[in-house]
């Protein structure tokens, strides 16, 4: 055994100082057996806390992380799925992201082709796809002169003010074209609901994209993440 060999003595040595304790010797490996048993049952315990966490539910192990919902999403990058809906859309105000404050009847009331999505700037998986292919959009609508609109609304209203919006808008070089709002936690609930995008918690936020092309009261409701190319399709671009 490890502890009756010359490697034992040290460890003897290094754990228990003789001359200090002034303790016989039989004590002594007697104390470092016991050590030894001890240290042999923590590790079997670690590796069995290891096991049992591998073995809980996606879910379970996922609140250590609160953007693993997000992340899983990202795998699944090429899958879409389309359908068509029509929504009553609730009258509420909310405020751009230069303060200005527009009910949903001036936001929604155009002939103009619509892109809208919910986003929420703090965000840092789901959030910079869905805006980075606005962004894709709105820099080809601009070169082409095409009279699109955008539209952005956060699920985060506590924390992105108009200013914090004008912000991130800055990042990604947004056009007027490009709309950015918030407003009231409850006003916000209530918008999202309305386009069935409510998912109770900011953190379990999923990529949808709506669209509704000029004239029409239908919307085109997508799931996953389209590319730019697939939106400008949707509205005849």
């Amino acid at each position: 055994m490890l502890l009756e060999t010359d490697h034992g003595v040290r460890l003897y040595n290094l754990l228990f100082n003789k001359e200090r304790y002034n303790l016989p010797m039989e004590y002594h490996h007697t104390m470092i057996t016991i050590n030894a048993k001890k240290l042999w049952v923590v590790t079997f315990l670690f590796s069995l806390t290891n096991l049992v966490l591998l073995c809980l539910p996606t879910q379970s192990r996922a609140e250590a992380d609160p953007h693993a919902h997000h992340k899983a999403m990202l795998k699944k990058l090429d899958s879409i799925k389309r359908s068509i809906h029509k929504y009553t859309i609730p009258e509420i105000s909310l405020l751009s992201k230069s303060g200005a404050q527009k009910t949903t009847s001036e936001i929604f009331n155009t002939n103009k082709p619509i892109l809208l999505n919910f986003i929420f700037t703090s965000c840092n998986t789901i959030c910079p796809v869905l805006s980075g292919t606005f962004s894709q959009i709105d820099k080809k609508m601009t070169k082409l002169k095409k009279d699109v609109e955008l539209i952005s609304i956060t699920i985060d209203p506590e924390y992105d003010t108009p200013r914090v919006l004008n912000g991130y808008a800055k990042k990604f070089n947004s056009s007027d074209n490009w709309k950015f709002y918030t407003g009231s936690r409850e006003d916000i609930i209530t918008l999202q609901t309305a386009f069935n995008a409510y998912r109770g918690s900011k953190m379990n936020h999923a990529p949808i994209t709506l669209l509704r092309t000029a004239n029409n009261k239908e919307w085109i409701r997508i799931d996953g993440f389209a590319s730019a190319k697939q939106l400008l399709t949707e509205i005849g671009e």
